[in-house]
């Protein structure tokens, strides 16, 4: 999990967010493959774009984007 220490979290009553440290288009993938279960969230979609890949989850019955770019 030495990759996985670029992450860290902060949470409160109402938010929690996942930030990704010295980020890097090439660990998308990885970056995706934490938050997912950390959130609890469901991919839905897969996109490849001509500069960035587009997932679609559902996080509690709401649509959220995750853009690479």
């Amino acid at each position: 999990m030495g990759e996985m220490s670029r992450l860290s979290e902060s949470a409160s009553e109402y938010a929690h967010f996942v930030f990704f440290n010295q980020y890097e288009e090439e660990g998308f993938d990885e970056f995706v493959d934490y938050v997912l279960p950390a959130m609890n969230a469901e991919e839905l979609r897969r996109e490849q774009g001509p500069y960035s890949t587009l997932v679609t989850v559902n996080y509690e019955g709401h649509g959220l984007v995750l853009t690479s770019g």
